[in-house]
């Protein structure tokens, strides 16, 4: 599948927070985790916490955790959260290879 780069960032977030269940996740944690630009992740995790997908805490231990149920997200609803004519880009690892997110 062919997702722009910012629909990419909002799913890796999404997918690393729903992981960790247990913690509150900082967008430094999710950054150097797929290796993506940590001012990139921090204004995915903001579009999310706006748009109700994630609750956030601040300070010291503080970060992001899925403000609904995994099972009441719904991926479709992030596709076109900030584009209408998003650009797209193709996945590095093609069919069969090692994906990041997984």
């Amino acid at each position: 599948m062919k997702l722009n780069a910012n629909t990419d960032f909002l799913y890796r977030a999404l997918i690393y927070v729903a992981l960790h269940p247990e913690r509150w996740v900082t967008a430094r944690e999710v950054a150097e985790a797929y290796k993506l630009s940590h001012n990139h992740i921090s204004k995915v995790c903001q579009e999310l916490i706006r748009c109700g997908f994630f609750n956030a805490q601040r300070g010291r231990g503080g970060g992001v955790q899925l403000a609904r149920k995994p099972e009441d997200i719904h991926l479709g609803e992030l596709l076109f959260l900030n584009e209408d004519k998003p650009k797209i880009i193709d996945c590095e690892a093609g069919i069969g290879g090692a994906c990041r997110i997984a």
